[in-house]
């Protein structure tokens, strides 16, 4: 009775099926939280031009804080899950908007670096 309900139901397909639109979003997640962890903290930015300072703040990023956002933008938009896009996206918009804040000791007060 069991085995008849298993083979009804057909659940190998489905792990199979849930298993491949999963490994990219894991991969993406992965990702971020590894980028979020590699990131550096800034006290005091000591540059002789101010210009300078978005290529300071380039400059300092890990490689892999690039990595992360690209894999993420290219799934957001090949990724057929709607889920996928979904999660691919709010990693992006994290890494983005959180990085800096997380970068630099006090970034609210631009004038203090």
């Amino acid at each position: 009775m069991l085995l008849a309900t298993f083979e009804d139901l057909n659940f190998k397909g489905v792990g199979v099926k849930l298993f491949r639109i999963s490994i990219p979003i894991l991969t993406a997640l992965f990702l971020t939280v590894i980028t979020f962890l590699l990131i550096p903290v800034i006290d005091v930015i000591q540059l002789e031009n101010v210009w300078q300072y978005p290529f300071f703040y380039a400059s300092s990023l890990p490689l892999i804080y690039y990595l992360a956002v690209i894999y993420s933008t290219l799934l957001a938009l090949f990724c057929r899950n709607d889920y996928g896009k979904l999660v691919s996206l709010l990693c992006v918009a994290f890494l983005v908007e959180l990085t800096p804040s997380l970068m630099l000791v006090n970034p609210w007060l631009p004038d203090q670096y």
